[in-house]
């Protein structure tokens, strides 16, 4: 057991920061035979590949993406020297992370959502009804101008126009291809031949298997999710898919370039970049990744540009009241994206020594279809579900599709977490991915190839439009109306992240050493790594294993005075505030919330229902009242005077190793420093659920 003394811990956790593009290898899960390469790793002689093709484009970016996609998805087993990058460290399956400490320590981790501004709709057909015809309504035109007046000037200028170089086709202010249409047809072209290469080698490397493991992506509103491709591909601009959720997605017990969303990227790169669309795959997941405050804040961490947002929090529960939490935080964003439904993958059998498994003979799984989604299906919007049973349920009674395989072989850590899904099941998970969205993708080339094909002037209708989202029907309306403004120090991110809300100290120093850092032995207010993930993180960093996700907080010992962010939200609406996962200490006796000066209370889950207020889940506390529109000052602080005994401190909570080496380590030290805005990324190694 250990004793700290008092401290306040600050970290508001919601999201923001840098992509950290990694190099990606791939490995076949089966050798394949040897062959003559060229310096890059590919086969010299790329023609029979497209000869087999369906297309009969021999190209070599379209020979390139298949020839990179065969090699990926061929069966072998996983070379672990990858190059690193990854997200989140599992540690052992039964030791336990913090141990039980009584503390004087208030590691106050405070995951602040912001202020939280919302819009309040009523709910029930009425509301639905009187809402969508506000939304349906079409605008009055305005008048037009009279045709005799202006025709004269219009005369003026017509036979410059008639002797000058024709107006292209297309707006260049829109298409950048707008001057040369014909050869944007070629880049479309090369496209659909990379396409239709890559999915046939990942079909062909699976035979024969292929039909049981890859048509198992249910999909609803195909066309919401068609017109996103279409946008990228006429503005020959980015297609983002923001991955969010738990260590089993985050890959852990892996190499981070073996988790399923870099491999799902990599196999669908070379294709995208065929046609002209840079491919953004964000694995931003997080071990022991509670849904608040993660539901909320969406844009902050997957990306505000996101046009896939990817939900993977099966184990950490929540019902239809959170899934839908999610689905409006995504679809509330500006590019309102196509929202992927992905479960932890449980379920292939795993036999006893000797044992031999028949094929199974029972009925398969129904679609998955989140109950949630059926509202906002009916407005246009685009789902989709992966629910790995469907693609093994008829193949683990092959050693291959087997629990060992897939869950148990090839892990990289020294304990591994038995959930987690080694590389051979992410690699699993990958390929259904990837042959199932570069299908989606070949429609939108299709349908983008022939209305440039013939020449047609007008194409809005393959764009995008913006859809009306209705009011909510089972979260709570204030905390699911509109958009929350998050901010917060875990990494990874795409917003600006919680620093730069602080105004109070001036100097909040970053501790790097880990020493200092586990044992929380710093006074004054400072952002550290999460003190119960520092030993998970030395031993990561020893193993070169490279994660991304990183839990830092801001904290101080009692005493220390008080902590201010200054924040700003556009209407009256609660305020919310969270700790890291496993510590309540944000919110207990001793602890004061202000706002502008003013004290507010704060309100754990059961506080707040029982006040009629809305409420949160831990861990995270929401204000007793409402906070008006308006730029504030939020201040927290730990009281000197409170003699109170906190109690057991994150005791038996999760796993890991709590508290630096011996000696300790410098976070941030050579090549692990990396610089943003001036100063050091935090490097927080969080533990597995």
């Amino acid at each position: 057991m250990w004793v700290h003394q008092a401290t306040t811990s600050v970290s508001l956790a919601l999201s923001g920061g840098t992509h950290h593009p990694n190099t990606i290898t791939l490995h076949p899960l089966h050798t394949p035979p040897q062959e003559t390469r060229d310096d890059d790793g590919l086969p010299h002689d790329l023609s029979p590949l497209l000869d087999d093709a369906t297309i009969g484009v021999k190209d070599l970016a379209a020979a390139t993406a298949a020839s990179k996609a065969r090699k990926a998805a061929a069966i072998h087993q996983a070379d672990l020297e990858l190059a690193a990058g990854s997200s989140s460290f599992s540690s052992s399956s039964s030791s336990t992370c913090c141990r039980a400490a009584v503390v004087l320590n208030l590691a106050l981790t405070v995951i602040l959502l912001g202020l939280i501004a919302f819009l309040s709709y009523e709910v029930g057909p009425a509301a639905r009804e009187e809402f969508l015809a506000a939304n349906h309504t079409l605008p009055t035109l305005p008048t037009l101008p009279n045709i005799t007046e202006t025709w004269g000037k219009v005369k003026e200028g017509f036979a410059t126009l008639t002797n000058s170089k024709p107006a292209p086709l297309y707006d260049p202010a829109i298409y950048p291809w707008a001057e040369e249409p014909r050869s944007f047809l070629e880049t479309v072209e090369k496209g659909q031949a990379a396409v239709a290469a890559a999915r046939k080698a990942l079909w062909d490397a699976r035979m024969p298997n292929s039909e049981a493991m890859f048509p198992h992506v249910d999909l609803w509103n195909e066309e919401h999710l068609t017109k996103k491709f279409n946008r990228a591909l006429l503005e020959q601009g980015k297609f983002v898919i923001g991955v969010m959720g738990t260590s089993v997605t985050a890959g852990h017990d892996n190499m981070f370039n073996q988790s399923f969303p870099v491999v799902w990227g990599q196999l669908m790169e070379e294709a995208f970049t065929a046609a002209g669309v840079e491919l953004v795959v964000r694995n931003h997941a997080m071990g022991w990744n509670p849904i608040h405050p993660s539901y909320f804040c969406v844009g902050e961490i997957a990306g505000q540009d996101a046009d896939v947002t990817m939900w993977e929090f099966g184990m950490m529960g929540g019902g239809e009241a959170d899934m839908e939490q999610f689905i409006r935080s995504s679809i509330l964003l500006p590019g309102q994206p196509h929202v992927l439904f992905c479960d932890p993958g449980e379920g292939p059998r795993n036999p006893g020594a000797g044992e031999v498994l028949e094929k199974r003979t029972d009925a398969p799984p129904a679609p998955w279809k989140v109950g949630a989604m059926d509202w906002y299906i009916d407005d246009g919007f685009s789902f989709a579900t992966n629910q790995l049973v469907q693609s093994f349920m008829f193949l683990d009674h092959l050693p291959e599709y087997q629990y060992g395989t897939l869950y148990g072989k090839d892990k990289v850590t020294d304990r591994p977490a038995s959930w987690h899904p080694g590389p051979h099941g992410h690699r699993f998970r990958a390929e259904i991915l990837a042959w199932n969205y570069l299908g989606f993708f070949e429609k939108a080339l299709a349908g983008v190839h022939e209305k440039i094909a013939a020449e047609e002037a007008d194409l809005l209708s393959l764009l995008p439009e913006k859809l009306a989202v209705p009011p909510p029907t089972q979260c709570q309306p204030e905390l699911c109306g509109g958009l929350a403004t998050c901010s917060t120090s875990f990494e990874p991110r795409e917003g600006a992240g919680l620093m730069e809300h602080v105004v109070f100290p001036k100097e909040v120093p970053f501790i790097k050493d880990s020493q200092q850092a586990g044992s929380n032995a710093v006074q004054t207010w400072h952002e550290q790594m999460y003190f119960c993930d520092v030993g998970s993180v030395d031993h990561m960093l020893d193993k070169g294993w490279n994660y991304l996700d990183r839990k830092y907080v801001i904290q101080a010992h009692k005493g220390a005075g008080p902590l201010k962010m200054e924040f700003e939200s556009t209407t009256e609406n609660y305020f919310v505030a969270c700790s890291a996962p496993g510590n309540g200490y944000l919110c207990v006796e001793g602890t004061v919330w202000k706002m502008d000066e003013e004290v507010i209370k704060c309100l754990n889950t059961d506080a707040a229902k029982a006040a009629g207020t809305p409420f949160v889940d831990a861990p995270c506390f929401i204000s007793d009242r409402k906070i008006p529109a308006g730029k504030h000052i939020f201040e927290v602080e730990r009281q000197a005077s409170d003699t109170k005994d906190e109690g057991t401190f994150l005791g038996g909570f999760g796993r890991g190793r709590t508290g630096g080496r011996e000696g300790g380590r410098t976070w941030g030290a050579g090549e692990r420093e990396r610089e943003r805005s001036g100063r050091v990324s935090r490097i927080i190694y969080s533990r597995s659920e």
